[in-house]
């Protein structure tokens, strides 16, 4: 019976025993590929970070040494650096490379500085030919004052005299009133008088109203002047103050590029004594 039931499930066995024997290797193959993998990448994992030499080294360049020079050369090349930019005469005239090769770098720093401040030169010069336009309008408003008050003061004169010679009429008119008991004849006589000094009077008041037409015509002019003036001076003042502000600001930054410049040739020189 046992015999039997053996060969009757041979079959199943031998299937079941592989199949087990299959996983086992399997599980064993994946256990082995993972430490693998593992001991594979934990040395990357553990390597430091290394720094190219070649970036290091450049980083921990050794700075050159300045350059000994006397004070009266190193004022050549600051005449040189912040003058004509052609003008090679003012440089000593034993330079060396390096020499040469920074100063040059500093001159080109100084054009490229005073192109940037041009903008705030164009400025201060617009503002200064506001104030030369102002000034000229303020002169001419000054120059018409002499001939208007001359003219007004000889025309009030006039009046004035008009006036004086007017009351002078009047008072000799006085005398020619008619008296009552008077001829006829001498009646008519003193009447033909005062008719004549009353129309020399109405023309003489008549030449003084136009002399203050004239006079008052006059006055406005001069106020208009006035305040014309006025406006052109309050003008001329902010213009004034403005390219003040200008002007320092320009001062300023010139100043600023300026000291940059010789503090980077206070760094390429070393000051050895002040005989030429």
């Amino acid at each position: 019976m046992n015999n039997n039931f053996f060969k009757k499930h041979l079959v199943t066995i031998v299937i079941t025993s592989l199949f087990g024997i299959a996983i086992i290797i399997g599980f064993y193959q994946g256990f082995n590929d993972y430490q693998n993998e593992k001991n594979y990448l934990s040395p990357l994992e553990n390597k430091p970070q290394q720094i190219p030499s070649k970036i290091k080294r450049s980083t921990e360049e050794t700075p050159q040494p300045k350059i000994k020079t006397t004070a009266v050369r190193l004022d050549q090349i600051k005449t040189y650096l912040f003058g004509e930019p052609t003008d090679t005469s003012k440089l000593p005239s034993d330079l060396s490379e390096r020499e040469k090769t920074q100063i040059n770098k500093l001159k080109n720093s100084w054009q490229l500085s005073l192109n940037l401040l041009k903008k705030e030169k164009t400025d201060v010069d617009e503002e200064q030919t506001k104030c030369d336009n102002y000034n000229l309008k303020i002169k001419e408003i000054k120059n018409q004052y002499p001939s208007l008050i001359t003219k007004k003061n000889q025309l009030e004169q006039d009046q004035e005299d008009k006036e004086k010679e007017i009351n002078q009429k009047k008072e000799v008119r006085k005398q020619f009133k008619c008296l009552p008991n008077q001829p006829e004849e001498v009646r008519k006589k003193r009447k033909e008088n005062f008719d004549l000094l009353t129309a020399e009077i109405e023309k003489l008041q008549d030449e003084g109203i136009k002399l203050a037409g004239e006079i008052g015509k006059i006055k406005v002019k001069i106020k208009n002047l006035e305040t014309d003036q006025k406006y052109y001076q309050d003008m001329l003042s902010g213009a004034e103050n403005y390219k003040r502000i200008l002007k320092e600001r320009y001062k300023e930054g010139e100043k600023q590029y300026k000291d940059s410049i010789i503090s980077k040739l206070n760094k390429l020189y070393d000051i050895t004594s002040t005989e030429g």
